[in-house]
C-alpha cells in the first residue's frame, strides 16, 4: 500500500522534489516555524520534509496551511486537497479550504468544503459566516440568512451576526437597517476597521457625505496600511465634490508600499478629480498612466475625450469616444458626448443618432436627457427640448443646470410667466449668468405683465 502511495504522490510533487542540502529539518521544527506565522521558512521546512518523506499526508496538510498563512491559495488547495483525499479529516482545513476556494471565486467548490467542515464540526462557527457572506455575494439571501442563523445559535453574542446581517441588508440596498446592525456589531467590538468601513460606505449609499467620511476616515485610522479604505474614501470624496481632498487621498494610497487594489483606478479616479478641477495637464497625465496599466478602461478613454473636449481637441475628443464605443458598444455616455462633438461640428445626423442611442440604451439618466433638451432647442424644437428637460428634473431635482435653456425653450414658445420662473431660479442657482439671463428675466416679465 505504501508504494502505490509513493506512486500516485510522486508526480504530484513539483514543489517538493528537491531537498534543503543546508539545512536539515524535523517536523516539531516545521511545526514550530508555523507556530510562529513564520510561513515560508515553514514552508521550506515541509518542503525538506515531504521530499524525505512523501508518504506522510500530515506534511501536506501543514504546508497547506502554511500556504494559507501566506495568502498562497492555490498552493494550499494543491496540499489540502491531497490530504483531504487521503483521509485527513480536520474540519480547519476544510475551513480553509472553502475559503481558498472562495478567494478563486470557485463558488461551488468553496460552499461544498464548507459544508463538510460543518458536517464534521456542526458548530463550526466561523463557517456558518463564511457560507452566509458566499450566499450574499451569489444574492441567495434565503441561503445567506440560513446560515447565518445557524451561527447566531451558537454564538450569540459575538459582533460577527449583526455585521453579517448589515451585510444582508447592505446587499438587498436596505442601507438604513445596514447602519443599524453596523453600529450594533460597533458597539460589541469596536476594535474591528472594517466595522467603521462598512457603516462609512452605507452612509455613502445614502448619500450622507458627512458620516460617511467620518467613519471611512475612522476605519484609516485604525488601519491605515489597508489601501481599500483609502480608495473607498478618496472615491466618496469624488463623487461630493471633494476634489482636493479626493487628490490627497489617492497620492497617499500611491504611496503604500502595498497596494491591494488595482493602481490604474486610482489614477483614472485621481485623473477625475483633476478634471473636476480644470486641472487638464494632471488629468490627461493620470488617464494615459491609468490607460497604459489598463488599455480597456472605458472609463479613463471617456474622461481622457472629455479633457480634448474642453480644451477644444475635436479630433482627439472624437477619436476617444470612437475607442470607447468600440470597447463597450452600450456605453452610453460615450454616445452623448460624442453626440456633442458632432454637434459642434454640425454633422446633425450623426449627433442626433447618437442622442437617440444614448435615450434607447439608459431612457432615465438625468444627464442624457438633459443632453437630448440640448439638441432639440438647437433644432428649434422648443417642445420636444421641454420635455426632455422635464424627465430630467423629474429624475434629479437638483439638476439645476436645466433651467437656463428651459427657460429658453418656454420664452421661444411664448410661455414668459415660466421663462421668467426659470431664469430667476438659474441665476439663484449660478449667480454667474446674472448678466446673460437678466435682460431675458425683464424681457420675460415684461411680456407676461408681471
Amino acid at each position: 500500500m505504501r508504494i502505490i502511495l509513493f506512486i500516485i504522490l510522486s508526480f504530484l510533487l513539483i514543489k517538493s522534489s528537491f531537498a534543503v542540502d543546508s539545512v536539515k529539518y524535523d517536523y516539531n521544527d516545521a511545526l514550530e516555524l508555523l507556530a510562529d506565522s513564520n510561513y515560508s521558512e515553514a514552508v521550506e521546512a515541509f518542503n525538506y520534509l515531504v521530499a524525505e518523506n512523501p508518504i506522510d499526508i500530515k506534511l501536506y496538510f501543514q504546508r497547506g496551511n502554511a500556504w494559507f498563512g501566506l495568502q498562497k491559495y492555490d498552493d494550499a488547495i494543491a496540499d489540502y486537497e491531497i490530504a483531504s483525499r487521503f483521509d485527513i479529516k480536520d474540519p480547519e482545513m476544510f475551513f480553509k479550504l472553502g475559503y481558498c476556494y472562495y478567494m478563486r471565486k470557485d463558488i461551488d467548490e468553496a460552499v461544498k468544503r464548507l459544508n463538510k467542515c460543518t458536517e464534521l464540526d456542526p458548530k463550526y462557527f466561523e463557517a456558518y459566516l463564511l457560507l452566509s457572506e458566499i450566499y450574499l455575494t451569489v444574492d441567495d439571501y434565503n441561503k445567506a440568512v440560513e446560515n447565518l442563523d445557524l451561527a447566531g445559535t451558537i454564538a450569540p453574542a459575538s459582533s460577527k451576526i449583526p455585521y453579517s446581517i448589515g451585510n444582508i441588508k447592505f446587499g438587498t440596498k436596505d442601507y438604513k437597517e445596514a447602519i443599524n446592525y453596523y453600529k450594533k456589531a460597533i458597539a460589541i467590538d469596536s476594535t474591528k476597521p472594517v466595522y467603521f468601513y462598512k457603516l462609512g460606505v452605507a452612509y455613502g449609499e445614502l448619500k450622507d457625505s458627512v458620516n460617511s467620511i467620518f467613519y471611512l476616515n475612522k476605519s484609516i485610522s485604525k488601519e491605515p496600511s489597508n489601501a481599500l479604505f483609502m480608495y473607498s474614501l478618496g472615491y466618496v470624496f469624488t463623487i461630493f465634490g471633494k476634489y482636493d481632498n479626493a487628490i490627497n487621498t489617492y497620492s497617499n494610497l500611491l504611496n503604500l508600499k502595498k497596494i491591494d487594489i488595482a493602481p490604474s483606478l486610482v489614477y483614472k479616479y485621481r485623473g477625475i478629480s483633476y478634471l473636476k478641477k480644470g486641472e487638464y495637464d494632471n488629468a490627461i497625465n493620470d488617464f494615459d498612466f491609468a490607460l497604459r496599466l489598463n488599455p480597456v478602461d472605458t472609463q479613463a478613454i471617456l474622461h481622457r475625450g472629455i479633457v480634448a473636449f474642453e480644451r477644444g481637441n475635436d479630433s482627439a475628443a472624437l477619436d476617444d469616444f470612437n475607442k470607447a464605443i468600440e470597447i463597450d458598444p452600450l456605453s452610453t455616455t460615450a454616445y452623448v458626448h460624442r453626440g456633442n462633438i458632432y454637434l459642434k461640428l454640425s454633422q446633425y445626423q450623426n449627433a442626433e443618432d447618437d442622442f437617440r442611442k444614448a435615450v434607447e440604451l439608459q431612457p432615465e439618466d438625468t444627464f442624457i436627457l438633459y443632453s437630448m433638451g440640448n439638441y432639440q432647442l438647437f433644432k428649434e424644437n422648443y417642445n420636444d427640448a421641454i420635455t426632455y428637460y422635464n424627465k430630467a428634473l423629474n429624475n434629479d431635482p437638483n439638476y439645476k443646470i436645466v433651467l437656463e435653456n428651459r427657460g429658453i425653450a418656454y420664452f421661444n414658445i411664448g410661455y414668459f410667466r415660466l421663462a421668467a420662473f426659470d431664469f430667476e431660479n438659474a441665476m439663484k442657482y449660478n449667480p454667474k449668468l446674472v448678466d446673460k439671463l437678466k435682460p431675458l428675466y425683464i424681457d420675460a416679465k415684461i411680456k407676461a405683465g408681471m
